[in-house]
């Protein structure tokens, strides 16, 4: 398993140097969604009382995530 936070850092080091592609930037989209997809799990485990409310604010920002990373990779050319 990988931190979210350091392929996030990575990979936005890459671009920030110019070595980077449509690759770091979907991977960027898609390691944020992973981020709020495992705080989702978190508060499953330790606070399932709020999971709903929760899941109903969060949803909509990992589906965001995935969405924006097969599009920047579905329109990457090559």
């Amino acid at each position: 398993a990988y931190s979210s936070t350091a392929v996030t850092y990575s990979f936005s080091q890459r671009l920030g140097a110019g070595h980077g592609s449509a690759a770091e930037n979907a991977g960027i989209a898609l390691a944020t969604a992973v981020m709020y997809l495992r705080v989702l799990v978190l508060v499953a485990i330790l606070a399932n009382r709020i999971l709903l409310p929760f899941a109903i604010l969060i949803v909509p920002a990992v589906l965001t995530g995935m969405v924006a990373s097969w599009l920047i990779m579905r329109r990457a050319p090559g």
